[in-house]
């Protein structure tokens, strides 16, 4: 149930993003077709906070510059 509602959420915001002109007619189709086959999501739904090795507990970034 919660993969089906993940993978419902994921296909609107790729329809989103086309709509916006973000992405081509042809990636649009391709990842929306690419999620639709996909057996497992992405571990990027599965674990939705990665820090970075720059990145702070709190959300910020060191000025590395």
């Amino acid at each position: 149930m919660v993969e089906s509602t993940q993978r419902d959420i994921m296909t609107v915001l790729l329809g989103r993003v086309f709509e916006l002109g973000l992405i081509s007619e042809q990636t649009y189709k391709s990842a929306r077709n690419s999620l639709a086959s996909s057996i497992d999501l992405p571990e990027m739904l599965w674990y939705p906070v990665c820090l970075t090795k720059e990145a702070m507990t709190d959300g910020s970034t060191q000025n590395t510059g």
